[in-house]
């Protein structure tokens, strides 16, 4: 593995009485501090964000350095107690390290073997590290915040109402470890396996997959041996926030799983299914007291019975909805029929036309084009961007979000610019980690819709009990924000194609609003062949574009330019939407897009150089490609082709 423990650096005070000392690790006499931190650090480590306003600190920070950078192993060297440099993973680097020098840990009660790029404060480190020696546990951890990675649902953040819960699992990248079980376990661990399972073999070691509810209800002491700490809350970057996975290119993950499968076949290793026993408060004398007692256990059980039955009983509320919203819809449906049916013996139908470019009184083999910019008010630097765009007369349509902070600039904005063509973003999730946005209808209606921390979900799983009630409840809300803000809509779409692909039910309440209003949907005829289903909610009075383009992370930055100049030039007849993201590379959007770079602020500056260039404006002219706007498919179909009356006087 490389490792030069030889080359250690203490900044508190000297190791070494002379050169021939080197490799002797002197420990010193001086007073030393209770707890330690060990990190496997590279060069994209979180060690400054850690250290930040530590005055006086009762923790040491080790840092065993695996980049090659010397200006940044010298700044390690200045920011950490002990410094050396080693490649490999860090319980490999651990393992070598105590072998090489028992007695470094002496000194401290608990050592917390953490990632490099964990985000916390000096002043979580240190109520980690003082909770966890409160209770005396063996093994813990800080929870994990939802807006970051999360492997173990257990770990999650399990919100104020608890400072600790008593488990059966700690994970391996901020495990805190009292002293005496890190060294029995690194003694028993072979060093064969990088990250993935050390975590399971560390648990079984201490016997923790042995652990029950029921079994040792009248062994409590049992149950409180291992912690997460929900009183201190760090975060997990998303690998791509920090450029990749630094395992994955120590040792690839087949691999990985590879070494898993040897160690468990090996030693007898189990993986086990994780549990809450106890979760408990920590007075404010910080007595600990006994950390789990038969009753903590008794009340534990009580609450998951309890949570378990109101999932449950949510679950049932939402799929009877559900089942109602279906048949409600094949009723409608039967009901259209008959009426169609005897409607048609008195009055023979009117032929329509044929494409959406002859409703709107073009010829049929006209290009007409919207080029339409997503997620106004997203942030300021989105909304500066959109507003240029739209000044050029190239970006001609956009739609705003209106859970979003910035929706009171778009509201300015379209208040002094009636004419502009701005829709409603209709939207559900809020995707990013750090920088997050909720319902606009009271939480109590929509809950289906948010997460424990009250914000939108990041994303929809199979898993995710959606109650479509909640849908219309919220968007009927943001639909209604707008009008209130002075806004007056030009048409409906939905941020990330939530309500078009997410299947009927969703699908019906988008439509359903969008008449109602009197307002045309973004529906496109491209992904009606991808979802077949979806073409019986029509009617001939429904808007279906015929095309659109959009352009996916498959597309290096360097293609950019080359996609969209194609897209131009092989624009079909009929009407297609260019579904655009323009904003600026400025240090808010490189903020809030930080976790990744999808749809981040250099993708969104690259939209907007393009559809803002002479270059684009050159194309269209070339090709003979009509530009339209959603407010003049709106007024020209009511002219040709009258509906309902508008909801809102305009």
């Amino acid at each position: 593995m490389g490792a030069e423990f030889g080359t250690i650096y203490n900044q508190r005070h000297p190791i070494y009485k002379s050169r021939s000392e080197r490799g002797k690790l002197v420990i010193s006499t001086k007073k030393q501090r209770r707890w330690c931190l060990f990190t496997s650090g590279g060069d994209n480590n979180a060690i400054r964000l850690w250290l930040e306003g530590a005055t006086a600190r009762q923790w040491d920070l080790v840092v065993a350095y695996y980049g090659d950078n010397e200006d940044e192993f010298s700044e390690i060297r200045k920011l950490s107690s002990y410094a050396f440099r080693s490649k490999g993973g860090k319980f490999q680097i651990l393992k070598s390290f105590v072998a090489q020098n028992p007695r470094f840990f002496d000194q401290y009660s608990y050592v917390w073997v953490c990632d490099d790029d964990i985000r916390m404060s000096a002043a979580q480190i240190e109520e980690a590290f003082a909770v966890t020696e409160l209770f005396e546990f063996w093994v813990a951890q800080p929870s994990f915040s939802p807006e970051g990675k999360n492997s173990h649902r257990i770990t999650i953040n399990a919100g104020p109402q608890c400072d600790y819960r008593t488990v059966n699992f700690v994970e391996v990248g901020v495990a805190i470890f009292r002293r005496d079980s890190l060294v029995e376990f690194l003694a028993a661990y072979d060093g064969s396996l990088t990250g993935y399972g050390i975590d399971y073999w560390y648990m079984n070691f201490f016997e923790a997959n042995k652990l029950g509810r029921f079994r040792s209800f009248f062994r409590a002491k049992e149950l409180g041996r291992f912690a997460i700490i929900d009183k201190v809350q760090v975060i997990n970057p998303y690998d791509e926030a920090k450029g990749g996975g630094e395992i994955d290119r120590l040792q690839p993950p087949s691999l990985r799983g590879a070494a898993w499968i040897e160690a468990k076949a090996k030693y007898g290793l189990v993986e086990f299914p994780h549990k809450v026993f106890a979760s408990g408060k920590v007075s404010s004398d910080r007595r600990a007291g006994g950390a789990v007692t038969s009753y903590d256990a008794a009340r534990q059980i009580t609450i998951d019975l309890r949570r378990r039955f109101a999932s449950k009983f949510a679950r049932i509320k939402i799929r009877c909805w559900n089942a109602f919203m279906d048949f409600r819809f094949g009723l409608f449906r039967v009901l259209s029929r008959i009426e169609g049916t005897f409607s048609g013996n008195s009055r023979p139908a009117q032929p329509q036309p044929r494409t959406l470019a002859e409703r709107l009184g073009y010829d049929p083999n006209t290009r007409l084009l919207i080029v339409h910019a997503d997620d106004f008010a997203f942030a300021h630097a989105v909304d500066a961007a959109i507003i240029k765009g739209l000044g050029t007369g190239l970006i001609n349509s956009a739609s705003v979000m209106v859970p979003c902070p910035w929706f009171p600039e778009v509201a300015a904005f379209a208040r002094a610019h009636p004419e502009a063509d701005v829709g409603v973003h209709l939207t559900l999730t809020s995707e990013r980690t750090a920088y997050r946005w909720g319902p606009t209808a009271p939480r109590r209606k929509v809950s289906s819709l948010i997460d424990r921390q009250g914000y939108f979900h990041q994303t929809w799983t199979a898993n995710t009990p959606i109650n479509s009630r909640d849908v219309e409840v919220e968007l009927r809300a943001q639909i209604e924000k707008a009008y209130t803000a002075g806004l007056r809509p030009t048409h409906l779409d939905s941020h990330q194609c939530r309500l078009q692909k997410s299947g009927r039910r969703l699908f019906e309440v988008y439509l359903r609003l969008g008449r109602e209003y009197d307002l045309p949907v973004f529906v496109a005829r491209d992904w009606l062949t991808q979802f077949p289903n979806l073409k019986l909610l029509l009617t001939s009075r429904d808007i279906v574009i015929d095309h659109t383009v959009t352009i996916g992370p498959e597309i290096t930055p360097q293609q950019w330019p080359a996609y969209y100049r194609h897209a131009v030039e092989s624009l079909r007849p009929g009407v297609t939407e260019f579904v655009i993201h323009p904003g600026l590379d400025n240090a808010e959007l490189q903020a809030l897009c930080a976790d990744r770079p999808t749809w981040g602020a250099a993708w969104r500056q690259r939209d907007f150089d393009f559809f803002t260039s002479h270059e684009f404006r050159d194309l269209l002219a070339k090709h003979n490609i009509e530009l339209i706007t959603w407010r003049e498919i709106g007024a020209r179909l009511r002219q040709r082709d009258p509906i309902n009356p508008a909801r809102r006087e305009l």
